[in-house]
């Protein structure tokens, strides 16, 4: 994705005018003086260098070209307004062939990055703390920065897709953490959480029973819980049509993955090593 800065190209447009308004006044054969020729040069290398921060590299070759020339021999008014023309012909045709999205500004919190460099800074209030609630999950930062993409574009089921996906590194390490066979954990989410409760019935059971199983019991209770209610409510359905999620939806489900994340850090669990192979036909859950 490219980052761009909208008012540049105001910026851009206000170095032309000021050219314009500024052009010597003279036949089309006047050659400038010292100072003017060093004057000229300043204005195409000043817009030289917007175009580049712009990425816009047809009109940054053109003026490249201008300025190599000029500083090898000072031009005449006229091929200055030839070079110019040229330029802001290149100019006009990038900006023609280029499709800018907006993010709308109650969306710039899902931002995943702060906009290095620019005038202010945008991004990041809602995205990175969930991002930050992850420093026991480093493969799961992708997703949550995909998750953060998809909703500031407007991609709400992809959201909430990206946020399963964040969510399931968790569910593998606490499935791990049950001793849950590598059979179950392959099948997915239902295989996991049934290691899981297996797990809580074997503290249940067991004879003699262990110091602080009550507290193992609750502890793996209430993350089989929130996972169930995530796999019913949001994963299984997010996989299959017809289901989508409006902007609130994905919201609230950015909420509670930090959430989750924040229980899963609070109760020592981190990250786990995931299954390596896809799933067969046979396996994937319905």
């Amino acid at each position: 994705m490219l980052r761009v800065y909208a008012p540049l190209y105001v910026a851009i447009g206000e170095m032309y005018q000021k050219y314009l308004l500024g052009a010597a006044i003279g036949g089309p054969d006047t050659m400038p003086t010292v100072g003017e020729h060093k004057a000229l040069l300043q204005v195409f290398t000043d817009l030289r260098d917007k175009c580049l921060e712009m990425h816009l590299p047809v009109s940054t070759k053109s003026l490249n070209k201008a300025i190599a020339e000029f500083k090898t021999t000072p031009p005449s008014t006229k091929l200055v307004e030839e070079k110019m023309k040229q330029w802001f012909s290149c100019f006009v045709s990038e900006l023609e062939t280029t499709v800018f999205v907006i993010v709308l500004p109650h969306r710039l919190s899902y931002l995943p990055f702060d906009s290095a460099g620019l005038e202010e800074s945008y991004g990041g209030d809602i995205v990175v703390p969930l991002i930050n609630s992850l420093v026991n999950f480093e493969d799961a930062i992708y997703d949550a920065h995909e998750a953060g993409l998809c909703f500031a574009f407007e991609r709400f089921t992809a959201c909430v897709y990206h946020l399963m996906r964040c969510a399931e590194f968790g569910l593998v390490s606490v499935a791990k953490t049950a001793n849950t066979p590598a059979e179950k954990i392959n099948k997915g989410w239902d295989g996991c959480i049934g290691g899981i409760d297996s797990h809580i019935n074997a503290l249940r059971s067991a004879n003699p029973k262990s110091d602080g199983w009550q507290d193992e019991v609750k502890k793996f209770s209430d993350l089989s819980s929130w996972f169930t209610t995530i796999s019913r409510g949001w994963r299984n359905p997010v996989s299959h049509i017809p289901r989508t999620y409006s902007e609130s939806t994905a919201s609230g489900m950015f909420s509670a993955t930090r959430t989750l994340f924040e229980h899963l850090n609070r109760y020592g669990f981190g990250q786990a090593e995931m299954p390596k192979e896809p799933l067969s036909p046979e396996e994937v859950q319905p």
